[in-house]
């Protein structure tokens, strides 16, 4: 049996480099993984339930946890309705005299205006996120409280 002796050379240096280099980089970026969490910011969410019957705004009052509908209670709310108002609701009418349809307020109806307070991050691009939803004006939000299920759109995030 010959006995060689060992011997290094560069090109096991150079591997020894590499995954030394490696080892480094792979223990610096699990390092950061806890440390890359959007700042959570307070915003103001403002949703129209447009439509229902008079006295509907009497089922929802400041204080309420309101939730997205399809979530069952499994996921914890989204946010708490801090103002609620209620206003004639307004629709596209006939004129008699003209002919024309014309914006005016049905007086067998209801709009229900809801002020939320949630918890939610600005993405990268600058989108409010609440809920794992982005939240933008026109966005269409079932939603319900303890007291309604409804469907309403987005006014305004803030």
């Amino acid at each position: 049996m010959s006995q060689r002796s060992f011997s290094f050379t560069l090109k096991d240096a150079l591997i020894t480099l590499l995954l030394i280099g490696a080892v480094i980089i792979i223990a610096l970026k699990a390092s950061m993984t806890g440390k890359l969490v959007m700042p959570h910011k307070e915003m103001t969410v403002t949703i129209a339930i447009e439509g229902q019957l008079p006295s509907f705004h009497k089922s929802i009052h400041p204080g309420d946890k309101i939730f997205q509908k399809g979530t069952m209670g499994v996921t914890p709310p989204f946010g708490e309705v801090i103002d609620v108002k209620a206003v004639p609701a307004k629709k596209y009418l006939p004129d008699a005299t003209t002919g024309s349809y014309k914006l005016q307020h049905f007086k067998g109806e209801e709009d229900v205006y809801l002020t939320i307070k949630a918890t939610g991050f600005v993405s990268l691009d600058g989108s409010p996120i609440i809920d794992n939803t982005f939240f933008y004006p026109n966005l269409y939000l079932p939603a319900r409280t303890d007291g309604a299920i409804f469907a309403s759109r987005v006014i305004s995030v803030e």
